[in-house]
Order: C-alpha cells, then structure tokens, then sequence
C-alpha cells in the first residue's frame, strides 16, 4: 500500500467548508492501493473554526472516512498581516512535524503538493527531494499572475518578483506538474524558462462534483420556508458565491433592472452570498427601484442542491481577467452542470465547457446588451430546450465526477 501526503493549506473537511477537492479525491481513491493523509491548517479558511485550541504541534485525525493532520496555525481574518503570519506558520510547523510525522503515520512514497501558496509547493518539493520521491505540484491559481491581474499589486513590486522567482523554481524542480485549468502548457509556454521544462510532465486535472453526495443532500437538505424561492409561478436566475468588486455583481443588478424595465414581471434574480460590494449593490437596487433581486446570505453547501432545482438559469458570473485565456476550474462551474439548468457564463476563454457543450451561453464581449439577449433566448426557448439543457449537462459532468478524478490522480501517481 502505497502511502500519500496531499500537502494543502486550505483543504477542508466538508462539513467545515467548500474547499473540498482533495477530501473528494482522498475519499474516492482505492483504500486497498492507497494510504492517504492530508496535510492542512488547523485555522479552517474563511471561518472562525480552529481545529487546534491548544500548543499541541499537529492533530492527526479522521473524518467523514479521510485521514488528516491539521497543523497548529493561528486564526485570521481578510489578507492582512495575520493570513502573512499563518501562511508562514504553517510552512514552519509542517517542518517542525516532519519526523514525527514520519514515525507516526509513515514515510510517504509521492508528495502531492497543491497551491495557490507557493511555500506549500516548495514544502511539498523539499520533503519529495529529501525523501527522494516523486513531487507531484498542483497549480489552482496562477499565482502572482492573477495577484496582478486584478490590481492586488504592481508587478514591480518586489513580493511579487520573488513570487515569481518562486513559480520559476517550483515548475522546474517538480517531477510532475498538474493544472486544474486546462491552458497549462500554453500558460508555461509563456515564460522564458519554458526550455527548462519537460511538457511531458503537465497534465490537467480540474474540478469536478461529489455527485453522490449532490444526489444525498438534494434527497436529504431542503429550504421549504423560503416563499420567494419556492414560488413556482416565477422564473428564477441564480447566483452563488462571493459578492466582492473583484466579481462584478453588479452588473447582475443591471441585468436585473434591464428585465424589470422590459417588463418581465415574473422573473426574480437571487444573490446567495456575502462580500464588501453586497450592501453596495443593495443601496443600488433601492436607489433605481429595482425589485427583481432577492438577496440571501451564504448557504451551506448541502442546501445548493435544492436551491438549484428551484431555479431556471444559473449564473457562472465574474470578471474575466487576461488569465482565464488559459481556461478556468471554478468549483460552482461544475455545481450549475449538476443542476441540469442552463448556464450563462461570462468567462470566455479557448477551453470554454459550457457553450461548446450546449449547457448555456457564453458570453464574448460581457456587455449588458450581451448579457440581457442571453438571458432572453433561454427564457424564449426554456421549455422547449430544457430537457436538451440537462441532458447535454448530464453527460459533461460525468467526466468531472470526483470518482473519475480519484481514478485520474491515481493513474498520475
């Protein structure tokens, strides 16, 4: 039996949070082949949950059927000086865990290292050399490219330099490089150090949906005392996830007045989230007499399929930056398929799913004019289209089913 670490700040357990793509595939990789520990922060991102309350080192633990060693790591909140102290924290504490790791659950025969944090590659490319196994790195985001790219800092400033001086050495020293977005290579094939780089080594490996567990919760966790939800007589667009500037909801707001004003009276808009922009674009809905949004805040997970089921059109909204022109592997892309509704999709990009597989539209320019005809050829076309929508979803998500990545990363391995 071979055993694995899969080395990841945030991963999370999914009853503490959404970031559970490694817990996924952990939980679908052969237990027969396959010892797997993940390796975390005690400090669950996003939340006030620390799973450490005392100066213990690490706590080794399983739940919901996967092994993980959280790491004593302090509480933050935002991207100030306490997440710096954290990302640190915990590339110094795995370090400091190491031997006693390696006594009490095994010498690891991979490492499986996944970013954004660079420290967690280079943890993950240090522990593979010193143990002279293979270093598998997995890039979710194209760090500090997508920092600058929506203006978090100057590509002059001197952070981001080492940033990139980090990248450069992580993608060279791994053995094996994994993309969750589909353009990887031709990300790589844009830097200078390309010629240092094997591309036999990339490979892409995206999200993807628990879709046992989508099909539990759906049987299992409803909202029945929401009325506006349920209401059946009215036709529903659905928006989940962080409302920030950096995502533009506004304009979801603006497309939402577009409708109002062409008289959709039967048509309800609903943002289910939280974020610095919600209370902003809520000032704009009063100020503009806009009463087809309806605000919610964040719902845990379990519910999202319910709600989907009760809605018409979901929204896979956000600002498309230069980035996403080497694809995209966002969580709820794969969560709207599950749906089974039509998706409008404002990230355009070469390696685009859902247009090319006839699950909605995508938009090419993000224009409010662009996004208002999107949403009037669905309505026009709903009923007669629908089933075509589901089925078309139906069988794209079959590739992205988590069961079919554990099967991926096994055979990477």
């Amino acid at each position: 039996m071979k055993n694995i670490w899969i080395i990841n700040e945030y991963a999370t357990p999914p009853k503490f949070g959404s970031i559970v793509r490694h817990h996924n595939i952990a939980k679908y990789m052969d237990k027969n082949k396959y010892n797997i520990y993940i390796i975390a922060s005690s400090a669950i991102h996003n939340s006030d949950i620390n799973l450490i309350q005392n100066k213990e080192l690490y706590k080794i633990s399983n739940i919901d059927g996967v092994n993980y060693v959280h790491i004593r790591t302090n509480q933050y909140k935002g991207n100030g000086f306490k997440r710096v102290f954290n990302i640190l924290q915990f590339f110094v504490n795995t370090k400091r865990a190491k031997r006693k790791l390696f006594k009490e659950i095994g010498r690891p025969e991979a490492i499986y290292a996944s970013s954004p944090m660079p420290t967690v590659a280079l943890l993950g490319i240090q522990f593979a050399k010193k143990l002279k196994v293979k270093s598998i790195i997995e890039v979710r985001d194209l760090w500090p490219d997508s920092i600058v790219e929506f203006g978090v800092a100057s590509k002059n400033n001197i952070l981001v330099k080492i940033l990139y001086l980090l990248e450069k050495y992580i993608y060279i020293k791994a053995d094996k490089l994994v993309f969750t977005m589909a353009g990887g290579k031709d990300y790589i094939s844009t830097k200078k150090y390309k010629d240092k780089i094997d591309f036999s080594k990339i490979y892409n490996i995206n999200n993807g949906v628990d879709i046992k567990e989508y099909d539990e919760n759906k049987n299992k966790y409803s909202i029945d005392d929401d009325n506006e939800l349920n209401d059946k007589s009215t036709f529903k667009l659905l928006y989940t996830g962080s409302i920030r500037k950096a995502y533009n909801v506004k304009q979801i707001a603006e497309l939402a007045k577009k409708i109002q004003e062409n008289n959709f009276d039967n048509v309800r808009i609903f943002l289910y989230g939280n974020g610095n922009e919600k209370q902003e674009i809520i000032e704009y809905c009063k100020q503009n007499n806009i009463n087809n949004v309806i605000f919610r805040d964040f719902i845990d997970n379990k519910y999202i399929p319910d709600i989907m089921s009760k809605c018409n059109i979901c929204l896979l909204h956000g600002t498309n930056v230069g980035i996403f022109k080497y694809g995209t592997s966002q969580n709820k892309m794969f969560a709207y398929l599950y749906s089974g509704n039509p998706i409008i999709s404002t990230f355009y990009n070469p390696y685009d799913l859902i247009e090319k597989n006839g699950c909605g539209i995508t938009l090419k320019n993000n224009t409010l004019e662009e996004y208002y005809d999107a949403f009037l050829r669905i309505y026009e076309t709903y009923d007669e289209k629908k089933e075509q929508y589901s089925e078309n979803s139906k069988k794209l998500l079959a590739k992205f089913d988590y069961q079919e990545l554990a099967k991926q990363v096994e055979k990477l391995i």
